[in-house]
């Protein structure tokens, strides 16, 4: 059992860059293709249960991660810091965006506007965030083995992060337009905002939002919040490319299709200024609580953006149907 669930180190295995690595990427690939031609169901309570099941198994593991977290910290360190356990990094966050995505669109049918924010954000964002971590597989825990429950987890829901995205696309109910790139960068601003309120509330670096750790290696030192705007952008790039390679495939297949306005000149401008403002915020509000994460309960501070950026999405929306 200590091989599997044991807190004990049962060697030293490396994933980085090496065969092993190799073989991780290809083990993942394997299952990817596994889940795509397996998972074939056409009929709506078929679609209704494999999004319940999928679901439904990465809440299993993520609950498992929490509680072998807490079995193990209390046994080996007698106490358990729940708060920083919490996932404020970006597949932390994705992976329960990924699981209350599937839930929602699995009981209430719908495919209309929230939802389609929601699918292109997991697709730009989750999958983009997958492929990024097996790219440098830093999540496996190189004292326990590829199958022991805390690396098995990760590999796992890391690869539900590239699925899920992939499966909404298959059955139809996410198509990958252009006009909806906006709603990638609107969901790495909001991972920005949460990881940077979980990153001053706790003292831990959730994804990069304090200082980013490669650029450090390289003695590169960017000042406090000011590594956000370039992070921010250089995530855009690869999900830029692949919107236009859909965009590109879409006209090829539909050389006449129809054309549509998603907002109005007055509605662009209110979602610009609210995209504008939070992100104005959330390099204004951590400068002003300092370098240093504060710790406490003044770091939901951070959280204020969130809400600006949901108000610009919501009174652009107003009244006006996604198309």
């Amino acid at each position: 059992m200590n091989y599997f669930f044991g807190f004990e180190s049962t060697g030293q295995y490396e994933f980085i860059y090496n065969l092993n690595h190799l073989v991780l990427v290809l083990l993942v690939i394997g299952a990817l293709f596994a889940l795509y031609f397996g998972l074939h169901a056409k009929t709506d309570k078929g679609i209704r249960i494999t999004k319940t099941v999928l679901a439904s198994t990465m809440l299993f593991f993520e609950g498992g991660r929490y509680i072998y977290l807490m079995i193990y910290y209390s046994s080996i360190h007698s106490s358990f810091d729940w708060i920083g356990r919490i996932p404020f990094s970006m597949c932390g966050i994705m992976s329960i965006t990924t699981i209350a995505v599937l839930y929602v669109s699995a009981f209430h049918k719908t495919n209309g506007r929230t939802m389609q924010l929601f699918y292109n954000i997991l697709f730009g964002c989750a999958m983009w965030g997958g492929i990024l971590t097996f790219g440098s597989p830093e999540i496996i825990n190189g004292e326990f083995s590829i199958m022991h429950f805390r690396n098995f987890q990760s590999i796992f829901i890391h690869i539900m992060l590239i699925f899920a995205p992939i499966y909404l696309i298959k059955i139809g109910e996410l198509k990958v337009r252009l006009k909806n790139f906006w709603m990638v960068a609107v969901g790495y601003l909001a991972i920005g905002i949460i990881s940077m309120t979980g990153s001053q509330t706790t003292g831990n670096n959730y994804a990069n939002a304090l200082y980013i750790d490669m650029i450090r290696g390289w003695n590169i030192h960017i000042p406090f919040p000011w590594h956000l705007p370039p992070m921010f952008l250089a995530l855009l790039v690869v999900p830029a490319v692949y919107y236009c390679v859909f965009e590109f495939a879409y006209k090829k297949w539909n050389p006449l299709p129809a054309q549509s306005k998603q907002f109005s000149k007055g509605q662009w401008t209110i979602l610009s200024c609210g995209f504008i403002l939070s992100f104005a915020l959330i390099l204004l509000i951590p400068s002003w609580l300092g370098a240093t994460p504060i710790e406490n309960g003044l770091g939901l501070l951070c959280l204020v953006p969130l809400g600006t950026l949901i108000a610009g999405i919501w009174f652009a929306y107003r009244n006006n149907p996604l198309t």
